[in-house]
């Protein structure tokens, strides 16, 4: 089954990722669908995301 995240959602996912540092997978969890779907969205919508090594320091952080 597939699952989709409606388009009105995209400031909710911007704020979260970008303004919280949510991981991808928080934002699947938070919105109740699958980390594809998140994955998708942020490319369908050309959102910016975070490199392997940028995402490794924000859950080292998130840790610590």
């Amino acid at each position: 089954m597939t699952q989709t995240i409606p388009d009105n959602k995209k400031s909710v996912i911007i704020n979260l990722y970008n303004n919280k540092k949510f991981s991808i997978k928080e934002i699947a969890d938070y919105l109740k669908v699958s980390p594809n779907a998140v994955m998708f969205f942020t490319r369908k919508h050309n959102i910016k995301r975070r490199t392997q090594k940028e995402a490794q320091h924000e859950s080292f952080l998130k840790r610590s």
